[in-house]
């Protein structure tokens, strides 16, 4: 008799467990098809909200996005502009910095041959010898201001001109034609076809008739 209320006993445990786990598997199912219902009306009023929104806010929400995009091209551009433009005076400050270099190199070696001469004068050196030395350091000297662009003008024979030429003295003579230059005083000096020192000349005048 004992065996078989227990034998009941258990089947009776078995029946309630079992029904327990379909009441759970049932409400996780049915919390699925809750979740997916909602899912599905966000979905739809999304749907529904896209077909009312007005055509006027659609473009104005394309115009903020165009003008934040702009925006940004712009700030880009101006901290490119800003960075050319910091790079672009370095350059220019070492360029003028060093503008002298090219002149500087072409000096040295004529500097170097000065000394040497002063030194050939204070050992006694021929006058002959000299006067070479200081000939080797003019022609230096001329080739370093020629490599700069810089070249002595040719007045003599030529007529005068207040922009290239200072008039020291006026010669009468009825030799030359009037403003003929007949001697210089001074060299003059051009840079590329710039008058960096006027020459300083004598001009020829007609004399005055008695």
């Amino acid at each position: 008799m004992g065996d078989d209320n227990f034998r009941i006993d258990d089947g009776d445990d078995l029946i309630a467990a079992a029904e327990a786990e379909e009441a759970i598997e049932a409400a996780a199912m049915a919390d699925v098809e809750l979740a997916d219902e909602d899912a599905a009306a966000e979905e739809a009023a999304a749907a529904v909200e896209a077909e009312v929104m007005d055509p006027r806010d659609v473009q104005i929400t394309e115009l903020k996005n165009r003008v934040s995009d702009l925006n940004d091209q712009l700030l880009r551009t101006a901290a490119s502009a800003q960075n050319i433009r910091r790079r672009s005076a370095q350059d220019l400050q070492l360029v003028r910095k060093f503008a002298a270099e090219p002149l500087a190199q072409e000096i040295l070696p004529i500097l170097d041959n000065f000394e040497r001469t002063q030194n050939a004068v204070k050992k006694g050196a021929s006058p002959e010898a000299i006067l070479k030395g200081f000939t080797v350091i003019q022609k230096q000297l001329k080739k370093a201001l020629e490599s700069q662009g810089v070249n002595r003008m040719e007045v003599v024979g030529k007529v005068f001109d207040p922009e290239k030429h200072d008039a020291l003295a006026v010669i009468e003579t009825s030799e030359f034609d009037e403003d003929i230059i007949l001697n210089e005083a001074e060299a003059g000096y051009e840079m590329h076809d710039k008058v960096i020192r006027p020459a300083r000349v004598q001009v020829s005048k007609k004399p005055e008739s008695k």
